[in-house]
């Protein structure tokens, strides 16, 4: 009997996700520009299927540097690959360098987005893009540049029609974004998913149009996950053109509808000013509460908007509210905490990124989370 290797996963044998500019990937947790894996779209499915380089090294226990984050991320306390365990029961050794059956897809669908979110970027919104475009000498500071056009891959007659087919053989589907119910497809797309499937949905929370959620309310196995980066006027700055009220409301037709959801929430560095509020308001509303962390290379590559670039008694003042609070969830934040080393330089592009924000978007970054800088 083979030995599984330590942090085998079967992800690159089961699972297929297409990026935001139709890049296939094995997982969505899988860095491309690490990884010697070359970069396929949609439209090439077959010679990716045909690639045999990484699950060969899956199976022999060598990691990929795409595949680096996710592992980082499990060492913080966030497993990734316990996901693919629980969804395909086959065992390490059924699995050969050609075994490739597409059993969970994800979907981000272009870079349709009515959002500006901080952290992002013109490759996963729309909005940023034109935004890109319009102050395009203010965000080349920054690494910022607009695309030629948005990515427009899922117009395509034929790949449509390879998605469609995809999901009607899926045992598990996750639509991401960009922002995915204001798709022009996403009803036809749902319609193809077998109704036991694994159903979810990546989404910022204010677009839940009535026809697709009826499309949606009687799915057994449907997740919702909320994007959300704080409450009230923290996440109307961090999330350009979102509206708070909006959130809400669309929070409470959820509930009517009985539609199982989450708030999905990523540590950065406006964490130190948000994750209390946040955390609070999951409590009081009953609302579970799932944590993840920023990539490095966030927008610049640079990490100005990890914890590195944060003060110290910022740092202090989350970590002295956090040691009275009791819960599975504070520990991955202890763990992200742990990590913090302060970085003068990511300090000081920190500030300069987000005072070019405010110039372009009439914000005030101190107003509104008064970090001890100031």
């Amino acid at each position: 009997m083979k030995t599984e290797p330590d942090k085998f996963c079967k992800a690159p044998f089961r699972s297929l996700v297409v990026d935001n500019d139709g890049t296939l990937l094995p997982c969505c947790e899988f860095i491309r520009d690490e990884s010697s894996l070359p970069q396929y779209k949609i439209w090439e499915f077959e010679k990716y299927k045909a690639d045999t380089s990484l699950r060969q090294k899956m199976l022999d226990g060598h990691i990929d540097g795409g595949c680096a984050y996710c592992i980082k991320r499990e060492d913080n306390g966030i497993n990734r690959r316990q996901h693919h365990s629980r969804l395909f029961k086959e065992t390490y050794e059924s699995f050969t360098p050609n075994t490739f059956d597409v059993g969970h897809f994800e979907l981000r669908l272009g870079n349709f987005c009515n959002l500006k979110c901080a952290y992002c970027g013109p490759y996963a919104s729309s909005q940023w893009s034109a935004e890109a475009k319009k102050y395009k000498d203010k965000f080349a500071k920054f690494s910022i540049g607009s695309l030629k056009s948005d990515y427009d891959w899922v117009m395509d007659e034929g790949n449509k029609k390879f998605i469609k087919d995809t999901l009607k053989n899926c045992i598990s589907a996750h639509f991401g974004g960009g922002e995915p119910f204001i798709n022009p497809f996403i009803n036809d797309f749902l319609k193809q998913i077998p109704l036991e499937s694994n159903l979810a949905f990546s989404t910022n929370g204010t677009k839940l149009p009535n026809n697709t959620l009826a499309l949606l309310q009687n799915r057994p196995n449907l997740k919702i996950h909320i994007s959300i980066d704080g409450i009230g006027e923290h996440n109307d700055y961090i999330r350009s053109g979102s509206s708070w009220k909006d959130i809400e409301n669309n929070v409470t037709k959820l509930k009517e509808r009985k539609i199982d959801f989450m708030f999905y929430y990523l540590l950065q560095h406006t964490s130190l000013f948000t994750f209390r509020h946040v955390y609070e308001y999951c409590v009081k509303n009953d609302i579970q509460l799932e944590i993840g962390e920023i990539y490095n290379g966030s927008v610049d590559g640079s990490g100005h908007l990890t914890l590195m670039s944060a003060k110290q008694n910022d740092v202090d003042r989350l970590r002295k509210w956090l040691s009275t609070i009791n819960s599975p969830n504070i520990k991955v934040v202890d763990n992200w905490l742990e990590k913090y080393e302060y970085n003068a330089k990511l300090h000081d592009r920190f500030k300069q990124y987000f005072a070019m924000l405010d110039s372009v978007r009439g914000t005030n970054f101190v107003k509104t989370f008064n970090p001890c800088w100031t």
